[in-house]
């Protein structure tokens, strides 16, 4: 059928992949991954309590916790924002287009994340007083992961995708990523149902269909969006999301639970290795010890660990003159 075809290649110019659940490849991503932060930072810093550093080394793994935990609880519904924003504006200018008109308003009126993100935070400082006074607890560390290493063992198979990026702060750039995407998926959709002649009486189906995967694309996006107030965090995160489309074949995560200060929090665990290449060590570049008065005994019980387990990490100490 025609607007069988109409929807394969579709998909194919939107996502530019083979496999239209790949989100890997999708346009957002490769938007974020040309940031300038991204292309020159080499470590990032995840601040951690000694319990969270135990955990990490000893069981190999990285815990990412729901979006319910993080602190800004309006993180994920300020990215819906901007985009309502974006497409409201785009509504008004293509008003005598009832294809566009139709389209754009699907995207209003579907279906939002809910608590379906998960998310770890690093930042690009190694060295935060911020970070210490937040994260950190009494005595705690940053450990320094090499980003494009941590990469490669973190990517998960059956379409479970992990993936850092920096977060972006600048609301006229996270309007106009929307702004242009929802501009090319409308020309591309413009130009496919031209081309193939399709009656009007599909396009609700068609539209409807690739709503629900370019749903996939955009779900990726919004937890890299934050509002300008938190800019100083130079955060960068590591996304998974836990949805399935009837249109797409992935599988939800499995989820864990761990006691908060007055709730459950549901996170997930991702392993630091991948058993298909020669990763071996942890990629971890360094551990900054931070500050408090066990300074000394930490940055010492670190290094006796990193010796009896053959770890090549460095071990520092902060520089900032803070005592929790």
């Amino acid at each position: 059928m025609k607007q069988n075809t109409l929807f394969a290649r579709l998909l194919e110019r939107f996502f530019n992949i083979k496999n239209s659940h790949d989100d890997l490849q999708n346009p957002f991503l490769n938007l974020l991954k040309n940031q300038e932060n991204h292309l020159t930072t080499e470590l990032i810093y995840h601040y951690t309590s000694l319990e969270g550093l135990t955990g990490i080394l000893e069981n190999k793994e990285l815990w990412l916790s729901n979006s319910i935990s993080l602190n800004d609880s309006s993180e994920i519904k300020y990215a819906e924002s901007i985009e309502k924003e974006v497409l409201s504006e785009l509504l008004e200018s293509h008003k005598d287009d009832q294809l566009a008109l139709d389209f754009l308003n699907s995207f209003l009126e579907s279906k939002k994340l809910d608590n379906q993100v998960y998310i770890i935070s690093f930042t690009s400082d190694s060295d935060s007083l911020t970070q210490w006074q937040g994260y950190s607890q009494n005595q705690g560390v940053a450990i320094g992961f090499k980003k494009d290493t941590l990469a490669k063992y973190t990517t998960q198979r059956s379409n479970e995708f992990f993936l850092v990026f920096p977060v972006i702060y600048d609301k006229i750039l996270q309007k106009s990523i929307f702004q242009k995407y929802f501009l090319d998926l409308l020309r591309i959709l413009k130009e496919e149902v031209k081309q193939e002649k399709i009656e009007k009486s599909f396009h609700e189906e068609i539209i409807q269909i690739l709503n629900e995967t370019v749903f996939t694309a955009l779900s990726y996006l919004y937890p890299y969006f934050k509002h300008t107030a938190f800019k100083q965090e130079q955060e960068w995160r590591f996304v998974l999301i836990n949805h399935k489309s009837k249109y797409q074949s992935n599988k939800t995560l499995d989820i864990s639970f761990r006691s908060g200060k007055n709730k459950l929090i549901p996170f997930v665990k991702i392993k630091l290795t991948k058993a298909d290449t020669e990763l071996s060590d942890l990629p971890i570049s360094n551990i900054i010890v931070g500050p408090g008065p066990f300074m000394k005994n930490f940055a010492e019980s670190i290094e006796l660990y990193k010796k009896e387990k053959g770890e090549s990490f460095d071990v520092k100490r902060s520089e900032i003159p803070y005592r929790p």
